[in-house]
């Protein structure tokens, strides 16, 4: 059972304070060379490995933000070259995340109103072809009435 932070980075094999990405990509290889779908037929000790893993990535992932050494390694990692984040504030990703949020509620504006454009494009498209088959349907109507008139008048005079 992991007790603390320093004992889950060990399991892991990464140094406390760690980037998340280093830990996360540690995490990974274990459970490619432990995962017991990857293995079939691991004993259980295996197994028992496979947990600790997950506990300790778990740990981590909870404890990330309350360690105080991964806290104050952060924060020197950002002061001296940037860190995970970049060095950027709180304040500057949630501005970042707007932005971002924003540009996509666009775009799906912009596609929105590109296929409504298009929507009406094919209903013109469609009533168009509507009145063209129906202009037809009276065209043939008038020259079967024209054939039958010509059909009754031609037996009319051969008929007296």
């Amino acid at each position: 059972m992991i007790r603390d932070y320093r004992q889950a980075c060990a399991v892991l094999g990464v140094k406390p304070g760690a980037e998340r990405d280093e830990i996360k990509s540690a995490y990974r290889e274990l459970v490619r060379r432990l995962h017991p779908d990857a293995h079939p037929g691991q004993n259980e000790t295996t197994r028992d490995a496979m947990a600790l893993v997950t506990e300790a990535y778990a740990f981590i992932e909870d404890s990330e933000f309350t360690d105080p050494q991964a806290v104050r390694a952060r924060a020197a990692a950002r002061i001296i070259g940037g860190g995970a984040t970049g060095g950027r504030t709180a304040a500057e990703r949630d501005r970042e995340r707007k932005r971002f949020e924003e540009a996509c509620r666009q775009e799906r504006q912009k596609r929105k109103e590109q296929l409504s454009a298009e929507l009406e494009q094919k209903k013109g498209e469609l009533a168009q072809r509507r009145k063209e088959k129906e202009i037809l349907n009276e065209i043939r109507m008038i020259r079967l009435a024209a054939a039958i008139s010509a059909a009754l008048s031609s037996e009319g005079k051969s008929g007296s």
